[in-house]
């Protein structure tokens, strides 16, 4: 009889053991899935926060505009050079658009002017710098940019304008580098201009030119073939 329990418990000991095992390997593979998941998170105004997998579609997000008008949704899917990106939703301007997430975003108001809603960005270097606005403009963008090239104090080299169609945006990009009059360096700008109907939608991205690079250019681009009007 003694042997018969000690066979026992061994037995039991073994199973334990096994099971103990395979809970723990479970465990630890289901943490490695979920950790390399690509997934969204919405923030809204620091109140709440929530994840979910990309596999899931939030279609419609109901908020109380008298009390907020923006959102942000981060993701961590691969963008350019590997940059985490979130998105940038104005619920009174109906537009969005991507950005690097570790660019810090702040508003301004331009009271009694042509300027509707404008964002600055910047990188936590103090290296990139650049804004997003929307202009109320009832007439050319042509003649708009135009005008404003001819009447601009800067000191513009190797500026160049092409018409370009990106993804349904039909505007027009600046390429070109500038004398900043803040610190008297020379800054490579792009700058991508489009209307839809009365409003015009402007995005400029800033970096000396000693700093600028392929990163550089793709996440400008990013942001622009992310901009939506809605």
């Amino acid at each position: 009889m003694l042997i018969v329990i000690i066979r026992n418990l061994k037995k039991r000991i073994v199973v334990l053991a096994v099971l103990m095992f395979l809970w723990i390997s479970v465990f630890f593979l289901s943490h490695i899935i979920i950790s390399n998941m690509p997934i969204s998170k919405i923030t809204i105004d620091d109140i709440f926060t929530f994840s979910f997998p990309l596999l899931i579609t939030a279609e419609r997000i109901y908020i109380n505009q008298q009390y907020e008008e923006t959102i942000t949704v981060s993701s961590n899917i691969a963008k350019p050079e590997h940059q985490k990106f979130s998105t940038y939703i104005s619920l009174k301007g109906k537009f969005t658009f991507e950005y690097p997430s570790i660019f810090a975003l702040s508003e301004k108001d331009f009271p009694n002017s042509d300027i509707l809603f404008h964002i600055d960005f910047n990188d936590n270097q103090g290296i990139i710098h650049g804004f997003v606005q929307v202009w109320h403009l009832p007439y050319s963008l042509k003649q708009f940019l135009d005008d404003s090239k001819a009447n601009s104090t800067l000191q513009f080299k190797d500026f160049i304008s092409k018409e370009l169609d990106i993804d349904e945006k039909k505007g027009y990009l600046w390429d070109y580098t500038v004398l900043s009059d803040n610190d008297k360096k020379y800054y490579k700008g792009m700058e991508f201009f489009f209307k839809k109907k009365d409003n015009m939608y402007r995005i400029s991205y800033f970096v000396p030119v000693k700093q600028w690079n392929k990163t550089n250019k793709s996440i400008f681009w990013n942001m622009v073939k992310s901009f939506k009007v809605y």
